[in-house]
């Protein structure tokens, strides 16, 4: 799980191309200079709204601390001072070889128990806690 920056390549270039509109406006004098200022902080907080998940990540939404769900794959948007991403959650298919501790003989043949086990993570809050498990008993093996 990880989380991310504040703005992504969508959002900066949003905002470099509308800064750059607002500041020939204030060149040419078509706009006050307060105005200008009023309008790159609202610039600011609209970029900081778009979000993009990749392909295998959802990302867990808050607001005001309480849990509104799973946003993405792709391109999404949050309200800026009330809403949160709290991580991004990884959903490819994990697999791991596990094998057993001990040694067992049969006859003259010495078996070693093995398994092969494949892990998705589906959402929501149980499937973060579980795949958190799975990654420290992965560690443990």
């Amino acid at each position: 799980m990880e989380t991310k920056n504040l703005f992504n390549a969508i959002s900066t270039t949003v905002l470099i191309i509308v800064s750059a509109i607002l500041a020939a406006l204030l060149y040419l004098n078509y706009i006050d200079i307060r105005f200008f200022v009023g309008l790159i902080v609202l610039t600011i907080l609209i970029t900081s709204s778009i979000k993009i998940a990749d392909q295998w990540e959802k990302a867990v939404l808050l607001r005001m601390g309480k849990y509104i769900g799973l946003k993405g794959p792709g391109i999404f948007f949050i309200v800026p001072i009330l809403d949160k991403i709290m991580n991004y959650i990884d959903q490819k298919v994990r697999a791991m070889n596990l094998i057993g501790e001990g040694l067992k003989e049969k006859g003259s043949m010495i078996i070693v128990p093995s398994c092969a086990l494949d892990a998705m993570n589906l959402g929501g809050i149980r499937g973060i806690t579980s795949l958190s498990q799975l990654n420290k008993t992965e560690r443990k093996l």
